[in-house]
């Protein structure tokens, strides 16, 4: 099968990092990312867990804010039916 090139952006000090670290390991970086592609389209997932740096108690503080202010919208809606409801009753 026919290779191709492709470019990413990275920052700078990390792509030196990660050129001395390939060096140490015995390979290009373009044979790093073939490994890591390769690994990608095995498993069908990226091969090394990726993490929020949020706080689990933060995680769920957000949650929790975002279920209040669903359960209020709600509410609101649910009392703005109602009344149109009664309106309607009175006007009949």
């Amino acid at each position: 099968m026919g290779q191709v090139t492709f470019s990413i952006r990275m920052d700078e000090d990390l792509k030196k990092q990660f050129e001395a670290q390939c060096d140490l390991f015995g390979m290009s970086m373009s044979s790093a990312f073939n490994v890591f592609a390769r690994k990608v389209v095995l498993e069908k997932k990226i091969p090394f867990s990726i993490t929020s740096e949020t706080e689990p108690a933060t995680a769920l503080e957000n949650l929790e804010n975002k279920i209040d202010k669903l359960a209020k919208e709600t509410k609101n809606i649910r009392e703005k039916f109602i009344n149109q409801i009664k309106e309607q009753s009175l006007l009949k």
